[in-house]
């Protein structure tokens, strides 16, 4: 989605209308009420980092029209009309594939961990040499 600076709806995508539960026509040109009231000095202190020219990630809560509270992440970079700030580009995602990622590579570091103390274990094999004698040997 794509905010204006004033935090009115400039794009709603098919994506939104999905996560969110609102069609574009219900939000364009109006402010989206998917900010939980309680989060919302963190989303005018993310604004604000953004608006500054920093790029933010995070996780955090947002709103469906049904009223359910959704787990997110959200990427949220400048809109730029030259050097001035003419607004927000936010892509949401569910945090659940956060999740599904970590435990992929959880997942992915124990197997590595496994492998390498298997060829740990058999790359460098122990082997004892006894010297021979000269008595026991055939003539």
């Amino acid at each position: 989605m794509a905010l204006d600076r004033d935090q009115s709806v400039l794009v709603w995508n098919a994506a939104a209308e999905r996560m969110f539960g609102w069609s574009a026509d219900e939000l364009l040109g109006r402010r989206a009420p998917i900010v939980p009231d309680e989060l919302g000095a963190e989303h005018n202190a993310v604004l604000e980092r953004v608006r500054t020219g920093e790029p933010v990630s995070l996780r955090t809560k947002r709103l469906h029209a049904d009223g359910r509270v959704l787990d997110l992440r959200v990427d949220i970079s400048a809109l730029r009309l030259g050097s001035a700030v003419a607004g927000y580009v936010c892509a949401y995602h569910p945090a659940r594939a956060d999740e599904m990622a970590e435990h992929r590579m959880a997942r992915r570091a124990r197997l590595v961990a496994r492998l390498t103390d298997v060829v740990g274990g058999t790359s460098t094999p122990t082997l004892s040499c006894r010297p021979c004698s000269t008595a026991s040997r055939p003539a």
